[in-house]
């Protein structure tokens, strides 16, 4: 398998890792579990596919397996202090961040010549003082980037993260 060197000396396969065609029931948990261990940076699942529990629960076991080496690679420390704090809720808002960070990545990745350029603590997810979840750019920003949005939304099953992002006029 080809992989990329990231700027964070982080080295990642190309390819991602889809889940289509795998029963909830089935290898998914497992698999999704296995494949962030090996440095996979893109899960692609979608509620059509009717596994995003299994998804959910190989995310879950990947942390609590490698937990200091897998957090570490994707979560700066404030979003794993915040999501800490969450003590019972904590692996519904790493799946939040989660969830973010893939929003972000795909909302800004053209913006650059090499997408894999991009480390997953590049941005940060973090809240405002009323609780808005809000994107900070630690590196790598886009030059062309004029503002970015983030909606957040998660419960015991489900993370979901939506990003609009608007560019300045060349």
């Amino acid at each position: 398998m080809t992989n990329f060197d990231l700027n964070d000396n982080t080295t990642i396969p190309v390819t991602g890792f889809g889940v289509f065609m795998v029963p909830n029931n089935g290898p998914t948990e497992e698999a999704v579990t296995i494949a962030l261990k090996e440095g996979y940076r893109l899960i692609d699942t979608a509620q059509a596919y009717m596994n995003e529990e299994a998804v959910g629960r190989g995310v879950k076991k990947a942390i609590e397996d490698n937990k200091e080496e897998f957090l570490n690679r994707v979560f700066t420390q404030s979003e794993i202090e915040y999501c800490e704090k969450r003590k019972n809720a904590k692996y519904q808002h790493y799946a939040a961040r989660f969830a973010s960070k893939e929003a972000i990545f795909k909302a800004i990745a053209g913006a650059f010549e090499n997408k894999y350029e991009l480390s997953w603590k590049d941005a940060e997810v973090i809240n405002d003082e009323t609780g808005k979840p809000c994107v900070r750019f630690l590196n790598n920003k886009p030059e062309e980037l004029e503002s970015i949005d983030i909606s957040i939304s998660h419960c015991k099953e489900y993370a979901v993260a939506y990003v609009i992002v608007t560019w300045l006029e060349k």
